[in-house]
């Protein structure tokens, strides 16, 4: 069995329950797992509408706003384990739902992957050519970091699939809120001695339009270098 675990944080006005429910509906065989992260508007009374009845669907909700990272981590720790394979995703569809799909075949079919990571194609076209940038900048300097003798041409999509058999990276807390997914390869590579063929690269050709992610401010390209900075200083 497999489980997909989706973050929310404000998503009231976001939100596309029909969508969900269509793919939830269509999929029977996966379970599901709606994590409200302190929401500060009405996800929570959203999702308990929606999917409070729905057989294969578990909502959990924390009190404080955790971040995505440590929401993650948290509901990986608590359910993890009795699933074969966890998958999240994030809330409001930019990725297709499809793509849980490709992620879950391409394990089916490699069953040496231990995580399997979505790779964004030529996606930029919607989103603004700053961000699209700044996101290249960001994956060359990761790829510094982990020092692989291969390369990960998108280290950031939030569409990943880690197996039961690492979910031990997942133990302690990530020192970075916005680039937790360079850290579990970090972890992947020393804990595990991760090899390239137990990852799988998994094309993502195209996103959907989104209302609230076109821009990439300066002072973010600032934080996310000092998180950079501060990963490489702790693990290598």
């Amino acid at each position: 069995m497999d489980i997909i675990i989706i973050p929310c944080y404000n998503e009231e006005n976001r939100f596309k329950p029909a969508q969900w429910l269509e793919f939830i509906e269509s999929n029977q065989f996966l379970n599901f797992c709606f994590v409200n992260d302190g929401s500060e508007d009405n996800t929570l009374l959203i999702l308990k509408t929606h999917f409070d009845d729905v057989r294969n669907v578990k909502i959990l909700s924390f009190e404080e706003n955790l971040g995505k990272a440590e929401a993650i981590r948290q509901s990986i720790l608590l359910m993890g384990d009795n699933y074969d394979n966890s998958v999240f995703i994030d809330a409001d569809l930019e990725i297709p739902l499809q793509q849980i799909t490709k992620l879950l075949e391409f394990k089916k079919k490699n069953k040496e992957a231990l995580v399997c990571i979505s790779n964004r194609i030529n996606t930029y076209s919607i989103t603004s050519f700053k961000r699209y940038l700044g996101s290249k900048f960001i994956n060359k300097l990761a790829n510094l970091i982990l020092a692989f003798p291969f390369a990960i041409n998108d280290t950031q999509c939030g569409c990943k699939l880690i197996s039961r058999d690492v979910i031990s990276i997942f133990n302690e807390p990530f020192i970075s809120s916005w680039l937790f997914d360079i850290e579990l390869l970090l972890r992947l590579k020393y804990q595990f001695s991760i090899k390239q063929k137990q990852i799988g690269i998994v094309d993502l050709l195209s996103l959907n339009e989104t209302n609230d992610k076109g821009n990439f401010p300066t002072r973010v390209m600032f934080k996310l270098l000092g998180e950079l900075y501060t990963i490489n200083k702790t693990y290598n």
